[in-house]
């Protein structure tokens, strides 16, 4: 069991944004969780999806559980914190009415980071905050409802909807740091543009202070020219916004075995007695952003 410490007065809240899905923002937000806590980092990983990759790929997912009969209505009328994690403190800090004691929506995890998780029902939250007769500042719900997490932590990750949304809007808002993962293929590459835009619009109308920690380039393959070239191109792109200098492999068998062990690709590293080339890479290559990050961030 790793033994963490609470090293500031303030956690730095990191988030993980792309508008493309499958470019690595849950696998990136877990591996980080994974090196902070390694690094002695009290740390917490945020569910902010409503397709909840994060919760299923750690096991809580309630699609998870196994259950064969039929679907009842006490199945469906069940207050389950674990079903709602994120969406809970939403709705409270949505309604200004902070009753629900968030430490009752953590869950420990093995790894040594905490975890709230999320479900579908945050796509019902995010639009009651588009209703804006129930909430005057709807951008700035979720920094709200973190505030009253933040002194308990060094580093809280938010592993983001792929969507350009009410949502975004509120994690650029509560966010102090943003990490863009983008995988070297011409479909990722086209948004880049347009998400730049949006986070440069936000942090002049809403956040001053947030800034791009970097660009991750995700799911690289060795040797293939058209990569190499698309890496490039993202160089290119980001102008005088940070790259990370480590570029994070492809490694298809090892995130499905993270996945079928209910763990990180770092938490895998640990755990195989023999990892494999990609493996050891991938997880090299984020320890390395990790302590970048913490360079970073003061600490």
């Amino acid at each position: 069991m790793i033994t963490v410490k609470k090293r500031n007065d303030d956690a730095v809240v990191v988030a993980n944004v792309c508008e493309k899905g499958g470019v690595g923002k849950t696998t990136t937000s877990l591996a980080l969780a994974a090196c902070f806590v390694d690094e002695g980092y009290k740390t917490l990983l945020v569910d902010y999806d409503p397709q909840n990759s994060t919760t299923s790929c750690l096991g809580y997912g309630v699609e998870d559980k196994e259950y064969d009969g039929p679907i009842t209505e006490e199945m469906l009328l069940q207050d389950d914190p674990e079903t709602y994690g994120i969406s809970i403190l939403m709705e409270d800090s949505l309604l200004r009415m902070p009753e629900m004691d968030w430490h009752e929506l953590v869950i420990h995890t093995r790894e040594g980071y905490d975890l709230i998780p999320a479900s579908i029902e945050l796509a019902k939250t995010e639009s009651k905050m588009r209703n804006t007769d129930q909430c005057r500042k709807s951008e700035e719900v979720l920094k709200r409802a973190l505030r009253r997490i933040r002194k308990e932590y060094d580093f809280i990750i938010i592993d983001c909807a792929p969507t350009l949304s009410m949502l975004f809007t509120n994690v650029i808002t509560a966010a102090d740091k943003v990490i863009i993962p983008i995988s070297p293929e011409q479909s990722a590459i086209r948004g880049f543009v347009l998400l730049y835009r949006e986070i440069h619009e936000a942090k002049e109308l809403l956040n001053p202070e947030i800034e791009i920690a970097g660009v991750l380039i995700t799911k690289a393959r060795d040797q293939a020219n058209i990569i190499k070239d698309n890496i490039g191109r993202i160089r290119k792109l980001s102008g005088t916004v940070n790259v990370f200098e480590d570029v994070i492999p492809l490694g298809i068998k090892d995130a499905e075995e993270a996945t079928k062990n209910n763990t990180s690709l770092i938490g895998l590293y640990h755990s195989t007695r023999r990892p494999s080339p990609v493996l050891t890479k991938i997880a090299e290559a984020y320890k390395k952003v990790a302590k970048e990050i913490i360079d970073g961030s003061n600490y």
